[in-house]
């Protein structure tokens, strides 16, 4: 019972605004996973119901949330819909899962938009940004109207 009462905890936290407390519980969820020769998923789904909300957001609009809850949100989406087998997945005709996704892609294009203004990015910056950036676009068959390119661009003009 305490194991059972541990990892609902664990499942919870998942999506904690706080890094260390999110990182820890999936570190944590990893761990009991391999002590108990399951998936985290499999140890994951009875306490499925918590992240029902949150995974992906229904009721959580990402914007009128503080930065560091969109990142737990996020992050922890990230972490559930990778799992295999999935404890969740995104199905972009269901609108708050395209909105949620929309919203993200374009949280990343305005990250990856903020970098051309540092004052010198070091030359070790560009080739993972630029790898990285081709690796989502080309998984997710975006290559031509992707919304990074645009911010790569601007990046890559100012630090060639």
């Amino acid at each position: 019972m305490a194991v059972h009462a541990a990892t609902h905890e664990l499942v919870r936290e998942v999506t904690s605004p706080n890094s260390t407390v999110r990182n820890q519980a999936m570190r944590s969820l990893r761990v009991l996973a391999r002590a108990a020769t399951s998936s985290v998923a499999e140890i994951m789904e009875p306490h499925k119901e918590v992240l029902q909300d949150m995974i992906p957001p229904n009721k959580h609009v990402l914007e009128h949330q503080p930065a560091n809850v969109q990142i737990g949100l996020m992050e922890g989406n990230t972490f559930c819909t990778t799992l295999r087998p999935r404890l969740f997945s995104m199905d972009l005709n269901i609108l708050e899962h395209k909105d949620f996704f929309s919203k993200e892609m374009k949280i990343c294009a305005s990250i990856i938009n903020l970098l051309h203004v540092i004052p010198a990015a070091p030359q070790s910056f560009v080739k993972p940004l630029v790898d990285i950036v081709m690796k989502i676009e080309s998984v997710m068959l975006i290559e031509a109207g992707s919304p990074f390119r645009d911010p790569l661009i601007k990046f890559l003009t100012r630090f060639p």
